[in-house]
């Protein structure tokens, strides 16, 4: 049987869920002001509402289809543990994603575990879109990710090729 703090949590994950696909900005609203996010495997980490906010705008205005479906769920304390179906640009991914709330029932930390898919786990978002100076190649050779998907996340980059 789940506690109280168990149950707001439970109900908050599907709240975070609802807004990964429906509405980025209510998803955000999900999280502390200083929360932090880990991919696991990457090592890549975001820092603040703000900078997810950012980095998940981003993310929608590349694929304003996108998925998440929860396929199991366990509560403990304050942390919820989250198996997920997320659909990226047609592409099914499964990943792992522990959730820890704050007393206030917002999502302090969010530690992700999903392999490498195309790159996008391999950059800090805000600091990559901030790089509106850089080439494609400079970014391609970065982030490991191609040219197209880098044109769709960054169309203020410049289209020039390594040799400038």
């Amino acid at each position: 049987m789940l506690t109280e703090t168990e149950t707001r949590n439970v109900e908050r994950v599907k709240h975070w869920q609802w807004g990964w696909t429906n509405d980025v900005d209510s998803m955000a609203e999900t999280y502390t002001e200083d929360c932090v996010f880990m991919n696991m495997m990457s090592g890549v980490t975001t820092l603040g509402r703000e900078e997810m906010r950012t980095m998940e705008r981003a993310l929608r205005g590349v694929d304003g289809e996108r998925r998440l479906e929860i396929t199991r769920m366990i509560a403990s304390g304050d942390a919820v543990a989250v198996e997920i179906d997320a659909t990226w640009k047609g592409v099914l991914s499964k990943a792992c994603v522990i959730l820890t709330f704050d007393e206030n029932g917002l999502i302090a930390s969010e530690h992700s575990y999903t392999r490498k898919s195309g790159g996008f786990t391999q950059i800090r978002w805000t600091e990559m879109a901030k790089v509106a100076g850089a080439s494609l190649a400079e970014l391609e050779q970065e982030t490991g990710m191609s040219a197209s998907q880098l044109s769709d996340l960054f169309p203020q980059a410049k289209h020039t090729t390594a040799a400038g």
